[in-house]
């Protein structure tokens, strides 16, 4: 088996790379249409798709893993919804970065 992608003080990868991984690709999957999404929106989806309850700080923090390259290096922009002073934010997959065998940079687009 692979060394697991994921990491923090508290990992146990025998104990949570399989659930985090799912986690990962449920919200990978939601947000894989390229729409705006908050996350209560991506929470909500997931439960209505899955009938999972997904934390939504770990649905955070999950949209944080798919930009690093370990877990895809997708092109998530975030935005303001709503008034400025909301607070309210929204993110989307816009496309991956990737590598070609010149080891040149360029994006692909969802």
């Amino acid at each position: 088996m692979r060394p697991s992608p994921f990491r923090g003080n508290d990992f146990i990868a025998e104990y949570d790379h399989n659930r985090l991984d799912k986690q990962l690709e449920r919200v990978k999957f939601v947000m894989a249409d390229g729409r705006w999404y908050t996350v209560c929106e991506i929470r909500e989806t997931i439960q209505r798709v899955f009938q999972i309850n997904e934390p939504e700080n770990s649905i955070q923090a999950q949209i944080r893993n798919l930009r690093k390259p370990e877990f895809g290096n997708y092109i998530i922009p975030k935005r303001r919804r709503g008034r400025i002073s909301s607070g309210h934010y929204e993110w989307r997959i816009t496309g991956v970065q990737k590598q070609d065998a010149q080891g040149q940079l360029y994006f692909s687009l969802l």
